[in-house]
């Protein structure tokens, strides 16, 4: 059966300066009114723009497509920091990691315990806010005081194994390292193909609890947050969304090379991937990942982006068939892009646009324009003036974003001038390659425009530029060059510099 065939069956079927009293002020909370709109917040793990709403007709994502053709796609949408807890604590405290410090794996509350997240916003305003599956970062909990209930999880999420082969992997190397009772969340294969029913898997169960909440609602006015995990690693997804990709026609990435005139920053070792059991682990820098195991892993990434799009079809059909859909605001998004061979790298956490791009779909009930292609630099901050602007509440003073509303009635609006992102140099290994080593000081700052990505690598403790980075997209999609320090450009270095210095304030557009 070719791939065409698999595909038509398949459619046929269906960093820190003090905060001061920055979070202090609240916005008095206003109360109910029956015309309130609904939230519906789609986050998925490790979602790059491999769609095909994206221009990307290879992949099978007809249900985010759909939601793509009713709504609004924003393409340049860019995250504020390429990993999974910085990106999400900015999104839903609407706060930048050079304003809150929060720019690495700690829990929001412990950078900002005063702060007024997203969800809290709706609470206070009369909304039942609901959290399930992967909404903040699920090794750092989730944070009850926005939420109504207690956030829920489906058992075995985080790392989604189903197979028993798997399962028995997991537990002998939780025996082996002494931690038996933490066998399931032990890191086995980096892929997983289970002939099961999808049925069995926590994202569907994740998917009966939101659609069992969206039947019972009533008319309270609900914020419901479903965060799906996959595609993060493992890829692990059912048979039948592998079996709509042939791996031998997988194209590898264009650009394996390694970049030229790359800085000792700008890709870090890929240890999320050494920590599965088939991958390469010795060395430093590591062994290339061969041919075989890159279309594996792409194969994998597929299945598991076509697993959860049948899974955000069922929420979106839910959502009709209880009469929900004319009045709730619906956002799908992706927390941070994720390489998958570019550069001879399998991950997030660099400041390339492979990882700091992601994608953003909204829907509103009063759009008057459906299938918007939007080109406008927008940031994952965004979402947060974004979704207030939608429902009909007040922004509070705090939130560093800008609502992408007045783009749905004018997307050639002018805009920003940059979007920006933060990543430490991180990871780095010990001479024996096997080691993780702390971050060293050293923080990347860069902005993305229309046309180029400038970096600069920071040492914090004296505010020294170790190296820079600057990529010219007209010339140069795919990052394969630095142009950094080449006379000709000497002039867009300059420039750049000037704008990432001067801050995300006076990129914004005019008023």
């Amino acid at each position: 059966m070719t791939q065409t065939m698999r595909r038509r069956d398949f459619l046929a079927a269906g960093l820190g300066l003090a905060i001061g009293g920055l979070f202090v002020g609240r916005v008095t909370a206003q109360a109910a009114r029956p015309d309130k709109y609904n939230v519906l917040f789609i986050s998925i793990d490790d979602l790059r723009t491999l769609l095909g709403c994206y221009g990307h007709p290879e992949v099978v994502s007809p249900n985010i497509d759909r939601l793509a053709a009713e709504g609004a796609l924003f393409t340049e949408t860019h995250c504020q920091a390429a990993a999974c807890a910085p990106s999400r604590v900015s999104m839903m405290s609407g706060v930048r990691p050079t304003t809150s410090g929060a720019y690495y794996f700690v829990p929001m509350r412990e950078k900002m315990p005063e702060v007024l997240s997203l969800p809290e916003h709706f609470r206070e305003n009369g909304y039942r806010t609901l959290s399930y599956g992967k909404i903040y970062h699920y090794g750092l909990r989730d944070d009850d005081r926005g939420w109504s209930e207690h956030p829920w999880m489906p058992h075995g999420q985080i790392k989604g194994y189903m197979a028993p082969d798997s399962h028995a992997m997991q537990q002998q190397l939780a025996l082996e390292a002494g931690e038996p009772e933490n066998w399931v969340n032990r890191n086995g294969p980096s892929t997983e193909m289970a002939d099961i029913p999808e049925e069995a898997y926590p994202e569907a169960k994740l998917v009966d609890r939101a659609i069992e909440t969206l039947e019972n609602i009533g008319d309270e006015p609900f914020f419901l947050g479903v965060g799906f995990i996959r595609p993060h690693l493992p890829f692990a997804a059912p048979k039948k969304y592998w079996d709509l990709y042939e791996r031998d026609a997988i194209d590898l990435a264009e650009n394996r090379a390694p970049i030229e005139n790359a800085t000792d920053y700008t890709i870090p070792v890929w240890w999320e991937l050494r920590q599965y059991t088939e991958a390469p682990s010795r060395g430093n820098p590591p062994p290339p990942v061969s041919d075989a195991m890159a279309r594996k892993l792409i194969h994998g990434y597929r299945a598991c982006v076509s697993f959860v799009d049948n899974q955000v079809g069922r929420l979106l059909d839910a959502l009709e068939a209880q009469g929900l859909a004319e009045n709730t605001v619906v956002i799908l998004w992706g927390d941070h892009g994720f390489h998958l061979g570019e550069h001879d790298y399998f991950a997030k956490a660099t400041n390339l646009d492979v990882a700091t791009r992601c994608p953003m779909i909204l829907r509103t009930p009063d759009q008057e324009q459906r299938g918007l292609r939007i080109d406008a630099l927008t940031e994952l901050v965004d979402i947060y003036p974004t979704l207030c602007e939608a429902a009909g509440l007040e922004t509070p003073p705090h939130v560093e974003g800008l609502s992408v509303v007045p783009l749905l009635a004018e997307p050639d609006l002018p805009w920003k001038k940059g979007a920006f992102t933060q990543y430490p140099r991180w990871p780095r290994l010990d001479k024996s390659g096997d080691v993780p080593l702390p971050p060293d000081g050293v923080m990347g700052y860069t902005v993305r425009t229309a046309e180029h990505r400038y970096v600069e690598w920071v040492r914090q403790e004296d505010a020294a530029v170790l190296a820079n980075e600057l990529y010219d997209y007209a010339a140069d999609p795919l990052e394969q060059v630095n142009v950094a320090g080449q006379e000709a450009y000497a002039a867009v270095e300059a420039r750049l510099s000037q704008l990432l210095h001067d801050g995300w304030e006076a990129a914004l557009p005019a008023s």
